[in-house]
């Protein structure tokens, strides 16, 4: 499947939808996802509507590949209300013991409403995700929840939950994002070429493979074939192709996927602290901008 086909199997009839993220930027050679947006202007009376597109998308997403992951609609006591085929058959979801929810209620309060899935992009299985923004005309609400914090400042936040947490490619990645916004194009270009090194490259090959060990996860009656086939166009031309043709069973892939994440990992650390300390000396440069209260 191409990307276009993802984009309109996905997108509310009549609606506006884009992709956003590091997909999009000519500027990166590598992305780990696939991130898209759908905005709404839902003109009809009733909801029932609503409820019948995504049961449409369930319903046929098994057929055209698509592997359907989580999907987050509406809040209840503060937590995020997922659903699953089932539930979006039936149109309600049992929350409690004491409380049923139907799926059209969920277009009547602000909440993240957004669909992840796994398809084969080109070759290779690619994580995708679309959030969903209604604006229901009618009664001119809007289901896009307020924004808790300034743009910048939740990246800020981000930022150092990754530091913290020692994934500093990830917090790289973060920082690529605020020196965007701020419209500081030196660190821009700098982290820009270090995401386009094999570093990049290698943090590319790592969340793929994860995809691949997610769906195994996720569908035990996966083909062993498609998932042969993702591994030999993600590792083509890397040192670990040779491994990808002596591929028996899945177990096996398992086993591949770790070994070659764990050796990856340990590089993509190493080489993403070194940059953060010594390019860029990010901490020093966001805590400064937060103290004048730039952010």
């Amino acid at each position: 499947m191409n990307i276009k086909k993802i984009l309109s199997y996905f997108q509310y009839p009549g609606s506006d939808i884009k992709i956003i993220g590091t997909f999009k930027d000519d500027n990166l050679k590598y992305y780990n996802d696939i991130d898209m947006q759908n905005n709404v202007e839902y003109v009809q009376r009733g909801y029932k509507p609503l409820l019948t597109f995504f049961r449409r998308i369930f319903n046929h997403a098994f057929e055209k590949k698509i592997y359907i992951t989580d999907f987050k609609a509406g809040f209840y006591n503060g937590f995020v209300i997922r659903w699953n085929h089932e539930e979006i058959d039936r149109g309600y979801k049992q929350v409690s013991d004491d409380y049923q929810i139907d799926f059209v209620d969920v277009f009547k309060m602000k909440s993240m409403i957004k669909i992840d899935f796994i398809v084969s992009l080109d070759g290779i299985f690619t994580e995708c995700s679309v959030n969903y923004y209604f604006h229901i005309v009618k009664n001119n609400f809007s289901t896009r929840p307020e924004l808790v914090q300034q743009y910048n400042a939740s990246i800020y936040q981000d930022y150092k939950k990754y530091l913290n947490n020692r994934e500093y490619y990830k917090a790289t990645k973060r920082l690529y994002r605020f020196f965007k916004a701020i419209n500081d194009k030196v660190n821009v270009n700098r982290i820009e070429k270090f995401m386009n090194s094999e570093v990049g490259h290698y943090s590319y090959i790592m969340s793929h493979l994860n995809n691949i060990k997610q769906l195994i996860e996720y569908d035990e009656d996966i083909k062993l074939s498609d998932l042969k086939s993702s591994i030999k166009n993600l590792l083509n031309d890397t040192k670990y192709y040779e491994f990808s043709k002596k591929i028996k069973d899945k177990h096996q892939i398992i086993l591949l996927i770790k070994t070659i994440n764990t050796m990856l990992k340990e590089r993509i650390d190493k080489e993403s602290l070194e940059f953060l300390q010594t390019k860029i000396k990010s901490h020093d440069i966001i805590i400064q901008l937060y103290k004048n209260k730039t952010l």
